[in-house]
This record gives C-alpha cells, structure tokens and sequence, in this order.
C-alpha cells in the first residue's frame, strides 16, 4: 500500500499540467519559410504544407515519414525515464512525455490540415531540447480556432479461409481561444500472425525423425483511448494526457507430430497512463519545466502446451518526476539543469515451479543532469551534457535480495555543417538500458521450449556509443543520410544458466555492436519518373558477445543484433488523379536465440505489399492494400541438445516453415 499510495501520489502531483513555453517557440513562431525546404539557418530547414500537397498526407505523421533526411524514431518505451523515450520529433517545439501513447499515435492524430509547416533542425539551434538527438523534426501547427472529427474504417480479408479483421476510429480535435483537446479512440480485431506449414525433426545424421503439419495463429483484440488537452496564457503552457489501453491475444501453435504439439496462450493486458508538465518563461532567458508521468500495467496470462499450461498474474508500475531549469545566456550558449527521481515495481503471482515464479521488484532511482548548447561559430554546433544515476533494487518474495548501482553517463555531440546541403554529425554518449522486470520473474514463453526462469542478480546493460553521421543533399527535394553507430557494451543482457537445467536473462559479459544506416528519400522526375519518389533505408547490424555455455564468440541473442533489415519503397502521386501508387518491400532478417539447451534461429525474407490511395472528393480519401505478394515464408532452426550446450549431445534438428498467403485491406477515412 505504500508504495502504490507514493506511485499515484506522485501522478496525482502533475496530472493537470503539461507542455513548455521555451525558446523552441521564438524558433517555431520566428518567420516561416515561404518555399518548402528553406533554409532560416545552416541548421534549420522548413518544409511547409505545399511541400506535401502532391502525396496528400493525411496526418502529421504521414508528413514527417515523408520529410527529406530524416528517419523518425518513435522513442522507447524501455528506457530509462524519460530522455530516451520521447522520440525525436516536437510538437510546437516540445517533446513528447508519454510512454504508453506513442508519438506515433500523437502525430497520428494531428490532422494535415493542422499542420503549418515542418521543421528540421540541428544541433540546438534556438535552444531546442533535443532529448539526446542530433537532429530532431517539429512540426508546428495552426493556432486559429477550429474543430475537426474524422472518422475511419477499415476491413481485411485474407486468401486463406480466416475471419475478416477489421478497424474502426475516430478522432477529434478542437481549438478555443487558449485551449486545445485532441483525442482519439480505436477497436480493433487483428491476426498479428497466422500462417500454415511443415515442421520436421531430423537426428544429428539427416535422418527423419518426425514431420507434420504445422498451423499458428495469433489474433489480438485492442480498444486504445488517448487524449490531450493543452492550454497557453500568461507565459505558461499546460499539457496533460489520459492514455487507457485494452488488450486480448489468443495463441494457436499445432504440431501435428507423431504425438501432437498443442501450444496455447491467452493473455489479456490493461495499461493506464497520466502524464504531465508545465513550464514557464520566467523572463526572456530562463525558462522552468516540470514533468509527471505515471504508468500502470495488469496482465493475466496463461500459456503453456495444453495439458500443462500455468498463469502469471502481475502488475507493473512506473512513476516519473523531473524538473529542468533552461538559461539562454547569449544568443550561441545555452544551459541547462535537470533533476529526475523515478519508482518502478513489478508484482507478479504465478502457478510456475521454477525459480522467482512469485516476486516482488522495486526500484528507485534519481538522476540530476546537466546541458550545454554552444555555438562557438555558425556552421559548429556542439552540445556537451552528463547525467549521473543512482538507483536501488530490491526484490522479495521467492528470492529477498537488494543491490545499489550508480552510473556516470556524459554525452557530447558536434554538428558541422561544411557546405549548403553538407553535414556532418558525431556523437560520444553512455547509455544505460532499463532492466525489463519481466526478467526478473519466471516466465512462460511465447511458444514451445521458450519458458526461461527469473534471475535476481540482474544488472543493467551499459555502453559507450560511438556515432558518425554523413548528410548529403541531393537534387530538389532530395537528400540522403549515412550513419555508422559503434557501441562498447558492458553486462550484456543475453541468458545465463540458472542452476542444472534452465536458464534467465543476465549478464554475459563484455560485447560490441554495430549499426549501419543508409536512409535516402529522392524524388525521380530528373529520371523521367513524373511524381514519383523512392523512399530506401536498408540497416545492417552485427554484434559479437562470448557464449556463456560454450565461451565461444558468438552474436548477441536476440533482434536487431545481425543481418538486414530495412526498407525499399516506390510511391508515385497522380494529383490529376487525386490518387497515389506505392509498391513497398520489406527487407527480411534473421533473428538468433542462443539459450541453455538449444539454438534457435528465425528466417524471414523479402515481403511485399502494394496500395493505392484515392480521394475521391476533397474529405474523403478510400486506400485498398494488398500484403503479403505470393506468398510470405518465415523458417525457424531449432538445434536441441540433450542438456546444456557445452557437454551434451545434439538430440535434433527441428526446421519449421510457414507461410502466409495474400491479404486485401480496404480503409476509408472521412473529414467531418
């Protein structure tokens, strides 16, 4: 009770306040650019509403997907408070403070005629927060009163004989005088992943051992509700949010084996968040933020090969308070002082045997902070920074255990800027992950031989980033972006054996990763291709950690630790027509699982889909979409061993194939 009364204590504190009235605003309301792509600076570029008429976006998310070098980051909800999670695009110049609703979903229900202009900006100028980032988009809009309701609905069928999914929203925007309420509701029905195939077992000599068919499906049911409301007046602004979400998925995993695999799970998720901030200009050179946020989580899951299945219960908690002090001390140097203070739990009940199966997990944790924005010359930009983290754990139940950890973590960045259209950006940063609590606690899995025990010697994973960025513009409307990222990590999170025969997540040691990323966005007129733009960002990874079953060199387990991933895409616009193509590829990957007694290594290549858009009045537009071309394979290896890794034998090899056949989508969307 304590500790849930300090939680809701500490949202209680903020829950009416929200936004910031900073220098980003002199910047955002300091004359707009009267071409898209102007430039106010070597560090500002504007891209007003006409810059996108021709591909008629309908939200100012579409506008930002569609903005010359720049690739979005919708932020991470895992990280360590709120810094690392906000994203980096701004609204009207702040950041967004929420975790549960996404800035994806904030830009999503921003409507394009709201938008005035957007704006890319680097390394600071005009005293942006830029949350850590290099470069960061903002996207300004009207401030005249309005209203506005758009309604949208949409239907998938699929080749195969499943249910229709379906969507239905609807959002609502409106601005009086001082005050601004945006918000949205959405039901959804959605196959997250079906799919039919084969799975055979062969012994370590090729020789079959057993083969059937094998059929999974995956169906979430979600209602999501989000609203903000805003208010500016007498050097203040405010901004609270209200976020619920409700979630039900519904696993179907069938080997049909010899002696068949039944795998189910049944899982239902309520999230609740209350965010806020306020700030004021205290004068023309200090400004004062303060931000609260506070999230809950209640999950039910039962999960497991049916005969054998087994039920968590658990609530999870964050609570949040920062305060930051902004100081313009000269038109090039700006300061700023910060202090967050953070409490997260998770309580978890369970029917599992293993080990943590019932705990109990706090955490407290504050961080003061400082930012130096300097501009020693016009095309330098540099920003020098640090945080300091300390935090304790504590953990009861199964296990009672308590550990202190305490971090120092600088950051510098330097934007040069050596010619119009030329840039490059380096950055020097430790960074420290959020533990996920679910580790902590004895987990199920999400299919057969997934089920992993909790570990209460968790640490968490930290690194030395090292990044180099290369932008080049191109021709009109044009640009591309090469960014290279190293990071020197320490207690890498992978699995680790827990006594003889299970294992958790913990730290495996010293490791590396790498990042490379080509994002190009260019129009193809110059290349006879009226209207048409080609949207590529392929990314490769590659990582390198020691097997702590083997002590042999191996990649991080895991996504996003080796092979491709990415995107190619063509779009053309047809004004004339009211109506614009697209053809869009998604490049595959391989994900591998290296865990006590097996291998497990998932396969995806090339999939395709192809929409058109069509506005046939001004208010209306109906987009058909057509996924999954032919016919979309994933493959899974699994590599069993009779015990641990290092001394046992291989029993099998287990090759899984599924595929899912075509689906058409139809979506209308109105303006009322």
């Amino acid at each position: 009770m304590r500790n849930a009364g300090a939680a809701c204590g500490l949202a209680l504190l903020g829950a009416g306040w929200a936004g910031s009235e900073a220098t980003a605003q002199e910047l955002t309301e300091s004359g707009a650019a009267t071409q898209a792509g102007d430039s106010s600076s070597a560090d500002v570029v504007f891209y007003d509403a006409a810059f996108f008429v021709d591909s008629r976006p309908n939200t100012a998310f579409d506008m930002v997907q569609r903005t010359p070098a720049f690739s979005f980051n919708g932020g991470d909800a895992q990280v360590r408070g709120l810094s690392g999670a906000a994203g980096n695009v701004l609204i009207d110049g702040r950041p967004n403070t929420s975790k549960t609703v996404t800035l994806q979903d904030v830009l999503s229900r921003i409507p394009a005629g709201q938008v005035v202009r957007i704006e890319i900006i680097r390394g600071g100028a005009g005293g942006v927060d830029m949350m850590g980032f290099s470069v960061v988009a903002n996207v300004v809009r009207v401030a005249t009163a309005e209203s506005q309701f758009i309604g949208q609905a949409d239907a998938r069928g699929y080749s195969q004989p499943n249910a229709p999914d379906f969507g239905i929203r609807a959002e609502w925007s409106q601005r009086s005088g001082a005050w601004l309420f945006a918000g949205a509701v959405e039901g959804r029905r959605n196959r997250a992943f079906d799919g039919q195939g084969w799975i055979e077992r062969v012994d370590p000599d090729g020789v079959r051992i057993d083969s059937g068919e094998f059929r999974s499906s995956v169906i979430d049911r979600t209602l999501n509700a989000n609203a903000g409301l805003e208010y500016r007046g007498d050097g203040n602004v405010l901004r609270s949010n209200l976020g619920v979400k409700f979630r039900r998925s519904d696993r179907d995993d069938l080997a049909l084996l010899a002696v068949p695999e039944h795998f189910l799970v049944d899982e239902d998720a309520d999230e609740l968040e209350l965010g806020a901030n306020l700030e004021r200009a205290f004068g023309s050179d200090v400004t004062g933020r303060i931000d609260a946020l506070q999230t809950l989580t209640k999950t039910s899951r039962t999960a497991g090969r049916v005969g054998r299945q087994a039920t968590i219960d658990s609530q999870t908690g964050e609570s949040i308070l920062r305060g930051v002090i902004g100081l313009q001390t000269s038109e090039t140097l700006r300061v700023e002082l910060g202090l967050e203070g953070a409490f997260n739990f998770l309580d978890q009940e369970s029917t599992l045997t293993t080990a943590n199966a019932n705990v109990r997990v706090e955490e407290l944790r504050a961080q003061p902070s400082f930012t130096v924005n300097w501009r020693p010359a016009p095309p330098l930009a540099l920003e020098f920074g640090a945080r300091y983290e300390s935090s304790t754990i504590s953990q009861t139940g199964d296990t009672e255990s308590e550990r202190s950890f305490s971090f120092f973590k600088p950051r510098a960045i330097a934007a040069w800027t050596i010619a119009e259209g030329l840039q490059v950006r380096l950055r020097a940063e430790r960074e420290v992950k959020q533990l996920d609590f679910a580790d902590f606690a004895a987990s199920s899995g999400e299919s057969a031989g997934e089920a992993s025990a909790g570990n209460a010697a968790l640490s968490p994973e930290h690194a030395w980033i090292y990044e180099a960025a290369f932008e080049m513009g191109l021709w009109e409307r044009s640009a591309l972006v090469f960014t290279y990222k190293h990071e020197e990590i320490e207690d890498v999170l992978d699995y680790v054996p827990v006594g003889e025969t299970s294992d958790a997540r913990g730290s495996i040691g010293d490791g590396t990763r790498d990042t490379f990323t080509l994002d190009m966005k260019v129009t193809l007129d110059r290349f006879g291709i009226r209207g048409g733009r080609l949207d590529v960002q392929p990314i490769y990874y590659a990582s390198a950690a020691t097997d702590p079953f083997t002590e042999a060199e191996r990649e991080i387990s895991g996504p996003q630790q080796s092979q491709w991933r990415g995107r190619i895409n063509v779009y053309l616009d047809r004004p004339e027509l009211r109506s614009t193509f697209a053809f869009e590829s998604f490049i595959g990957f391989r994900d591998r699982l290296s865990r006590i007694d097996q291998v497990q290594t998932t396969l995806q290549p090339f999939f395709y889909s192809a929409w058109w858009e069509w506005a046939p009045v001004a208010d209306t537009t109906i987009r058909a979409t057509v996924s999954n071309f032919g016919m979309r394979q994933q493959h899974r290896e699994r590599r069993v061993y009779a015990g641990q890794r290092a001394d046992s034998r291989l029993i099998y090899i287990e090759d899984r194939k599924l595929r899912r056949g075509p689906a058409l989508q139809i979506r209308v969307r109105k303006t009322f």
